[in-house]
């Protein structure tokens, strides 16, 4: 992933090949990055794609409470 700042070694586990007990490693990789995929996806010289997953990223990203959110789950999921 490149970003103003040049590349980074920040990168998203992917959630879908996890178990769900180590859902947990996931949800702690997004908050971890969050503000990495937030800088990259405001960045107006990124062009990004049109997939369905990356206009749910933005729209989630819009939000300000989805730290908050996520952060929440993962303390449930600790708890299950």
């Amino acid at each position: 992933m490149r970003h103003p700042g040049g590349l980074t070694t920040h990168f998203p586990l992917k959630f879908y090949q996890t178990h769900w007990v180590e859902v947990s490693k996931a949800v702690t990789k997004a908050l971890e990055i969050f503000e990495d995929i937030k800088e990259y996806a405001n960045d107006p010289s990124v062009k990004l794609p049109h997939s369905t997953s990356a206009q749910n990223v933005i729209k989630g990203l819009g939000d300000p409470l989805l730290t908050a959110k996520i952060a929440f789950f993962r303390m449930v999921e600790s708890i299950l």
